[in-house]
């Protein structure tokens, strides 16, 4: 029982430690720390409350409130198995700890009993974000009972644990195959892609409005009583003050508990050993002793760092590939608005209004969407202890960074492209705008790539034990996300603010030419700030 304490301490404070005890945490002090993440926290829980909100309100004019219950455990489950189910991977088949800990005199299962419950913990957190909001709206919108409250307040201990089955279910099939390779990290990689894009593609055609005409019935659907029945019962439990509902739920949550703990102890130790695994091929090619350019080793090098490590490819290419999502989406929402308006006898000039906005839209969400996630923010943090070895070679700071400003690019500028010719197959053929979709792309892409490889050598993380810590839980990461997206939404936010007083009777060259300029002044602002402060920064590094 110690050991398995201890065990599960040292995961916690891998996990949440370094938020509150790391090294930039310490510099800025646990008061500014607290303040920072509290800040953060509720600038989360403000939006999903406000998505939350707005269905909400969709549902009372039907009469129908009471199932935006189910609509936000709905959301919260495909979210929270979306960002999970690839931190899961990491935790159990991944860790660096495998071989150390096989080695100690602790059990199988104090090792396992330790990941599940920090594992678990982390599941709690993420459900916890949108569960919370759910039910603050539920009974903003629907009577409040004292059995109602104390039902909710127990589910949120057990709403995860449906999570974590899932989470593990994907983790073990997509490593027990992996695993089978010599290739480990490209098939585990791909087969992610599968899952998650899955995924979200139910979680995008679970749309609000799509979810409205589900519930017009009166009626929760089949499809949520047999896909996820817990959900039907807590909802049940709370709208009808049920304790046998209650019960239910809480029975079904602990057999996903069962078994998720099960898959997990089955093949925990046998997924790991088989990931210790080389799988070699003798390669009987002559050695080529051509000299090769300095610049194309770099970007090979970092192109096989990228898609050698899943969690950092899935990572990088979430922004790009909702990219395409956006493009379907607001190619579909303007048809549909200029069917509506030839339906309403609108003029063209109505019309042509209409499409304008929804081209400045689509530019807009996509400079936002590619910065959630360019590979710059966490490439110098994913060097890790081969840093040293970096800095030691013949090899000048503008060449590397070059190489990861141009593999950033690469990788991301492909998937905006695509978006923009789907996008392009909606609306009647504009090769003006086709060119500045191309154009405007090309200089938010490089903008944020470069300010993305600033703020990473600003604030690296070297020193680390799994992967998730540098790609997805380090300071470059958040303050480069939200630098980016601030800076695609600040064009946004203005067009809609000054829409009706400027924007409505500008041309559209006009506008995509203010968006085109705030991205060149930002992108003078990120390579001046390359070239003054990048090279200091990395030699100040220190593994």
């Amino acid at each position: 029982m110690n050991n398995l304490l201890t065990l599960t301490k040292i995961y916690i404070k891998q996990i949440f430690g370094r938020y509150l005890y790391g090294e930039k945490a310490k510099k800025r002090g646990l008061y500014k720390t607290v303040l920072l993440i509290l800040a953060l926290t509720a600038l989360i829980e403000y939006s999903i409350a406000s998505m939350i909100y707005m269905f909400a309100l969709q549902l009372k004019e039907i009469k129908l409130q009471q199932f935006v219950l189910i609509y936000g455990l709905i959301i919260s489950a495909l979210f929270s198995i979306f960002i999970v189910s690839y931190e899961i991977p990491s935790h159990f088949y991944k860790a660096k700890d495998y071989e150390n800990l096989a080695s100690l005199p602790i059990q199988n299962w104090v090792v396992v009993s330790a990941k599940f419950l920090s594992g678990f913990l982390t599941a709690l957190i993420y459900s916890l974000m949108f569960s919370l909001p759910t039910y603050v709206i539920y009974f903003i919108f629907n009577s409040v009972t004292v059995g109602g409250i104390i039902y909710a307040l127990i589910s949120l201990i057990f709403v995860p644990m449906f999570v974590m089955f899932i989470s593990c279910i994907i983790g073990f099939i997509i490593n027990y195959f992996s695993s089978k390779f010599k290739s480990k990290s490209i098939v585990n990689t791909i087969l992610m892609f599968v899952f998650l894009g899955a995924i979200m593609a139910f979680s995008f055609t679970s749309s609000a409005g799509v979810l409205t005409n589900l519930f017009s019935s009166g009626e929760c659907p089949l499809t949520i009583k047999i896909i996820t029945p817990y959900i039907y019962f807590i909802f049940n439990a709370i709208y009808l003050n049920s304790f046998v509902y209650f019960l239910f739920f809480i029975l079904i949550n602990l057999a996903y508990l069962s078994l998720s703990i099960l898959i997990v102890s089955l093949t925990y130790k046998k997924i790991n050993s088989n990931m210790l695994i080389s799988k070699s091929k003798v390669s009987n090619k002559p050695l080529n002793y051509e000299p090769k350019s300095q610049l194309k080793t770099l970007f090979n090098k970092e192109a096989k760092g990228f898609f050698g490590s899943s969690m950092w490819t899935l990572n990088g290419l979430v922004g790009p590939i909702m990219t395409i999502v956006f493009a379907i989406m607001f190619g579909v929402l303007l048809l549909e608005s200029v069917e509506q308006l030839k339906m309403a006898s609108s003029d063209d000039f109505t019309i042509s209004i209409t499409t304008s906005m929804f081209k400045i839209m689509y530019l807009g969400f996509t400079s936002v969407m590619v910065g959630t996630s360019v590979s710059t923010c966490t490439t110098i943090s994913m060097e890790g202890k081969k840093f040293a070895i970096l800095k030691q070679l013949p090899l000048s700071f503008k060449q590397i960074a070059t190489a990861k400003i141009l593999f950033s690019c690469a990788i991301t500028l492909p998937f905006v492209f695509i978006g923009n010719i789907i996008f392009a197959c909606f609306i009647p053929f504009d090769a003006l705008f086709l060119l500045i979709s191309f154009i405007l792309p090309i200089i938010s892409v490089l903008t944020f790539s470069v300010l993305g490889l600033v703020i990473n050598l600003k604030y690296p993380k070297l020193n680390w034990n799994n992967e998730a810590e540098a790609v997805k839980q380090s300071l470059s990461l958040f303050v480069s996300m939200f630098s980016d997206m601030g800076i695609g939404a600040i064009p946004l936010v203005i067009y809609f603010a000054l829409y009706e007083t400027l924007f409505a009777t500008l041309p559209l060259i006009l506008t995509s030419l203010i968006f085109i300029v705030w991205f060149l002044i930002w992108l003078i602002v990120s390579l001046i700030l390359l070239k003054n402060k990048g090279e200091k920064l990395y030699n100040k590094i220190i593994v």
